[in-house]
């Protein structure tokens, strides 16, 4: 008995150790799973981070689990995967820091549902690539503005810009306005900026937003490309042609730029016709290519030199007009090279008044951002130090007529003096006065004089001109000709009368006379009929005579006010509307391609001029009548009528708007243009010059858009052609592919309808057709027969909400129902497009039959339905699709110990895609595996950006058993099996030693 006893206390002893061991290894705090050991983390080709490690071979509920810490933040659950390597490619930065550490997890199917981790591993970071999958982003509104100037500096059409913050009202626009303000010259090359601001997504933990700017600049990018490649022959030329090579000092170079702009521009404040648009001669390009430009464009082409050659200088606005300022020895000056050109128009010379002008010379107002005070003033400091060096103009002294000829007599200030009669040079002079040899007897001569001054380069530098003179040498009596016949009087502005007559033989020089109270008084002269006059008085009597002879008959006048151009607009392309804006008596002046003119005469408002040709050009004038007295023409209004576009529709797609239309004949391409709202303001979207119709894909999702439409004949862009614009019609781009957005059953007769909302609508309609089946349902059914034709429809309207309940409809019968947002306009409705049909099919009666694995879902059919797609949700998680079916059954297996959600909807297939009927069945089932030992295995993380991991791995259930009762339970046997042995196996082995030590024993 003893000896089998003894084999029980090393036997306790083991299994108390083993006991504590296990109790140990479970209070550990890697929970018995060994840590992975990352190897590799290093950039990727294709824009992530990849990541390798190694780590024990994976039983079914294992997993590795993916922490991630941005620039030395703090770390987060990435994803999970049973593999030993993973790329993350998840809303990387580019030339950001992460780091990554793993972590083995396992599912504990010991009964509490938690997970249990190993410890992390060894940390390893990397920084992402260039090619990340973001790029470059703006996190301010400083940094967009930032990246919005240097795009549009470079003269970029489209600027796209990711922006991660938080969202304001207003920030597009605050961005293009604070980007002008900081630097106003940014403005100078673009006419309009339009754009979109849309939703991106989330990136990290915060919101990302893309926002496009879309420039429409003065010149395009290949008139910009024509400029930089032109400009070098253009510097050589200017130095060669002024002999900078020689003498480069900062005035001469100023000033050979000022007459080279004088020399080959000419000044043109019209538009031109580039393409599919007309702009403005605003630009570098209109000056130094084309050689026409207005005081912007002229202003650009100063700065483009200047900059070249080295020379500071900026562009400057005020009252409506544009030039330069230039800095001479860090002072800057004034630089009008606009004035020059048109001053050299005028007089066929170049003046130099408007060069390096200090500020009391100038006579312009500078606007706000650049005037004394502003920021822009602040760092311009103005030069005192007066530049001019040509002399002042001349002044005449005195004109003396003569058998022998003309005498002038000037005073002026220079080298010396040339005089013109009628642009003819008739001399130069170093004296006072000058005489005009040998004129004509009785012809009327115009005077103009010219101080000037040699520079060093042997340069005349003209004066500007002194102020005009008119002489005339007498004719003797035998030459008297006969009175002149007055044929008319007739106005051409509205301080100016043309006074036409027969000639006289013999007459070299004509005199017109006011005559008042028999009184004569000379007001003009000419050579030539018909004379142009200024008289003083607003109505008189007018008698014209040669020199030396007698009067003609005297005829009457009246200066009437000058009228606005008209307003022209056609309605079927085949009349003109002429308004006046003018409630008394005009004539209308009518000139078409040909050149024909014809003359109505109209009392009372806009005239309708049914004597048009759809697709000719027309120009029409318009000139007050009162009496016998007719004033002077209008401005010419221009107008090539064309038939309307018709029967215009509008259809919202998933990702835009298509616009399609009708037209009459072939000339002309359709004008698309597009606003928020009804009333405007519209502005122009793009042009359709073959077919049809058209795409707006910039529409943004669920906006409200308002679009007119108009045709014109791209060959006369140049002038204004155009049918009438259409009538707004409103669309919008509605996505309806989202199952979870549609309709449903609530009971037997009832059917709820919801939608997203749609910005700007003032409310819904919503439209049911009832699709009619060939057969009758049972009592306990559903119908089965196919659907024969569609009844007539019914509309509701909804307003205020984006939902309706339709407690109309019938048991077992089909709806199509479509949602219409629309907009208030006075008393009616526009409608926008409206969304993809949406289809409610018939009541479904469904069964469910759960154990405690599966799931069987049993249905009826539902009439017109070409299936059945079902829906998952598992412990409260999403819905996800997990299967689709034409089949009226389906099994499905139960995740464990959490409950099982099911969701069927009937879809019918249509030409764009799916349309989903309501949700027809709403199952629950929950499975019982605590018999079970099969785990599943680890759930990924959600999708979701900030999901709701642990930052460490927790301890489990188990561990938590296993170290509060097995710990103190071995070591309450240790002590038990000591005790024991003390008691028991001592007295043993002390007898045992004692027989021993007896031999006799």
């Amino acid at each position: 008995m003893v000896r089998k006893i003894k084999w029980i206390f090393p036997l306790l002893l083991l299994l108390a150790l083993a006991i504590g061991c296990g109790a140990i290894y479970h209070n550990g705090s890697s929970n018995g799973l060994p840590a992975p050991r990352l190897t590799a983390v290093y950039p990727s080709h294709s824009g992530g981070i990849a990541l390798e490690w190694e780590g024990r071979e994976l039983d079914a509920a294992m997993s590795f689990a993916i922490y991630r810490s941005e620039n030395g933040g703090t770390y987060e659950l990435l994803d999970s995967t049973r593999e030993m390597h993973y790329l993350d490619a998840s809303s990387l930065l580019p030339q950001a820091d992460y780091s990554y550490a793993i972590a083995l997890c396992a599912y504990n199917h010991y009964g509490d549902g938690e997970y249990v981790f190993s410890d992390v591993s060894n940390e390893m970071s990397a920084s992402a690539p260039d090619n990340a999958p973001y790029e470059e982003a703006c996190f301010s509104a400083d940094d967009l503005k930032k990246r919005l100037m240097i795009s549009a500096s470079a003269f970029a059409e489209e600027i796209s810009l990711l922006y991660i913050g938080e969202w304001s009202d207003g920030l597009w626009e605050e961005t293009v306005k604070s980007a002008e303000d900081d630097d106003p010259f940014l403005s100078w090359h673009y006419y309009a900026v339009d754009g979109t601001a849309s939703y991106e997504g989330i990136i990290g933990k915060q919101r990302a937003y893309r926002l496009t700017y879309r420039f429409a600049y003065y010149a395009d990018s290949n008139e910009q490309a024509q400029v930089k490649n032109a400009l070098p022959d253009l510097l050589s030329l200017i130095r060669t042609k002024y002999a900078l090579e020689k003498d480069p000092e900062p005035y001469r170079v100023i000033k050979a730029v000022y007459s080279h702009l004088a020399e080959t521009v000419r000044f043109d404040a019209t538009k031109r016709n580039d393409g599919d648009r007309m702009v403005e001669r605003s630009s570098a390009y209109d000056a130094l290519i084309v050689r026409r430009a207005s005081s912007k464009g002229i202003a650009l082409a100063a700065k483009t030199l200047l900059d070249a050659l080295g020379i500071p200088c900026e562009c400057v606005s005020g009252d409506g007009y544009c030039f330069n300022m230039v800095c001479v020895d860090d002072s800057w000056y004034h630089f009008d090279a606009c004035s020059a050109v048109c001053a050299r128009e005028k007089q066929n010379a170049v003046s130099y008044a408007y060069l390096l002008m200090r500020e009391s010379d100038m006579d312009r107002v500078k606007d706000a951002v650049y005037a004394k005070g502003s920021e822009f003033a602040k760092s311009h400091p103005l030069g005192s130090l007066r530049f001019k060096t040509e002399p002042d103009a001349p002044v005449l002294t005195g004109c003396t007529v003569s058998e022998e000829g003309i005498s002038l007599s000037y005073e002026y200030k220079g080298e010396g003096l040339m005089v013109y009669a009628d642009g003819a040079l008739i001399g130069e002079t170093k004296d006072r006065s000058i005489v005009h040899t040998n004129p004509e007897s009785g012809k009327v001569y115009t005077y103009t004089a010219y101080a000037y001054r040699t520079d060093s380069a042997g340069e005349k530098l003209l004066s500007p001109p002194g102020k005009p003179t008119s002489a005339v040498k007498p004719i003797s009596i035998e030459q008297t000709p006969a009175a002149p016949a007055l044929l008319s009087v007739e106005q051409t502005a509205s301080d100016t009368l043309s006074v036409d007559f027969e000639p006289v033989e013999g007459a070299s020089a004509y005199i017109v006379y006011r005559i008042e109270n028999g009184r004569q008084t000379e007001i003009a002269r000419c050579a030539y009929p018909p004379c142009q006059v200024k008289p003083s008085q607003k109505e008189g009597l007018l008698a014209v005579g040669a020199v030396g002879s007698a009067l003609s008959e005297p005829m009457g006048y009246k200066l009437l006010s000058s009228l606005s151009a008209p307003l022209l607009s056609t309605v079927t392309g085949r009349e003109i509307v002429i308004d006046p804006q003018f409630e008394g008596t005009y004539l209308i002046v009518k000139t078409d391609q040909n050149g024909a003119e014809t003359v109505s005469e109209w009392t009372g408002g806009p005239y309708t001029d049914t004597q048009v040709d759809s697709g000719i050009c027309y120009t029409y004038r318009i000139r007050p009548k009162e009496g016998s007295f007719v004033g002077p023409a209008s401005e010419p209004a221009v107008l090539i009528p064309l038939p309307p576009i018709g029967e215009i529709t509008a259809e919202g797609l998933s990702d835009g708007i298509r616009l399609s239309w009708k037209v009459d004949g072939e000339e002309g391409v359709c004008s698309i243009f597009r606003a928020n709202s009804a009333d405007g303001p519209y502005t122009f979207l793009a042009t359709e010059r073959q077919g049809h119709s058209f795409i707006d894909s910039t529409a943004v999702s669920g906006k409200l858009y308002f679009y007119k439409l108009c045709r014109t004949l791209e060959e006369n862009a140049d002038r204004f052609s155009s049918s009438p614009y259409s009538e707004p019609i409103a669309a919008v781009s509605l996505d309806t592919t989202h199952i979870e957005s549609g309709l449903r059953n609530t009971t037997g007769n009832t059917v709820v309808l919801s939608w997203r909302s749609v910005e700007g609508a003032d409310g819904y309609l919503i439209r049911r057709e009832t699709e009619i089946t060939e057969q009758a349902p049972d009592a306990d059914a559903a119908p089965n027969g196919e659907s024969a034709s569609v009844s007539e429809p019914m509309v509701f309207t909804c307003e205020g909400k984006c939902t309706y309940t339709d407690l109309t409809a019938m048991a077992y019968e089909s709806y199509r129902y479509t949602v219409t947002p629309y907009i208030r306009k006075g008393g009616e409705r526009i409608c926008a497009s409206s969304s993809q049909p949406m289809i409610s099919f018939s009541q479904l009666n469904a069964k469910k039959y759960t154990d405690t694995a599966q799931t069987l879902l049993e249905w009826s059919p539902c009439a017109s339905a070409d299936g059945y797609i079902i829906l998952r949700s598992t412990g409260g998680s999403p819905f996800s699709v997990i299967a689709v079916t034409s089949e009226l059954t389906m099994v499905m297996n139960n995740a464990a110990n959490v409950s099982n959600d099911f969701k069927i909807y009937a879809y019918k297939e249509s030409g764009s895609g799916r349309l989903f009927g309501q949700e027809m069945l709403f199952v629950e089932s929950r499975r019982d595996v605590s018999a079970e030992t099969a785990p599943p295995a680890i759930v990924p993380p959600s999708d979701d950006p900030s999901p709701e991991a642990p930052a460490e791995p927790t301890e489990s259930t188990l561990s938590r058993i296993l170290s509060s009762t097995l710990m103190p339970l071995s070591c309450v046997l240790v002590m038990l099996v000591s005790l024991y042995a003390i008691k028991f196996y001592l007295p043993y082995a002390r007898k045992k030693n004692d027989s021993d030590s007896d031999p006799a024993e």
